[in-house]
């Protein structure tokens, strides 16, 4: 026994489909179209921090991670010894039009707040006069290396870490 198709319901019913579709069609030509949202932006500040940065030593690593908006860095940093962790500092750099800012925590105590000043696309100065040691801490990306100092504020005993890119030895 063959079952014959029926479809005579779905053809009788076929220009009732057509002239829905044609409302609907017509109904969403008169809406108002929303305006575009404004484009995000390309550039994110000082994303030329962002990854994992390890000493020529391999003893100090660096993270920094930017956050979604571009308005935060979450940074931490690690240094062992024989492989016995001895130091480790969690860090944030706030980003608003009118300032951009360094939190320090060192051994996860603080904040001690640097002010900043982005000195070019690759270069980023923080300083604290109040703060006893670091006063001055200065970030700078050249290609595949970041290069990070403390110092005192007039420059004076200086601590340099030079870092390259943790996936390039990995």
């Amino acid at each position: 026994m063959t079952r014959r198709f029926r479809h005579s319901a779905f053809v009788r019913r076929r220009p009732l489909y057509v002239l829905v579709a044609v409302i609907v069609a017509l109904g969403s030509s008169c809406t108002s179209v929303p305006e575009p949202l404004a484009p995000a932006p390309t550039t994110k500040p000082m994303s030329w921090l962002n990854g994992c940065w390890q000493s020529a030593s391999g003893n100090v690593e660096e993270t920094w991670t930017q956050s979604v908006h571009g308005d935060q860095l979450f940074g931490y940093s690690v240094t062992t010894r024989d492989g016995v962790r001895v130091f480790f500092e969690m860090m944030r750099i706030d980003i608003t039009a009118d300032a951009v800012t360094f939190s320090a925590y060192p051994r996860g105590s603080g904040p001690t707040v640097f002010n900043g000043n982005v000195i070019d696309e690759t270069t980023v100065e923080f300083v604290n006069a109040e703060n006893d040691y670091p006063q001055r801490i200065r970030y700078a990306r050249t290609q595949d290396q970041l290069k990070a100092t403390i110092s005192l504020l007039d420059g004076s005993q200086p601590n340099l870490w030079s870092y390259h890119s943790c996936t390039a030895q990995r």
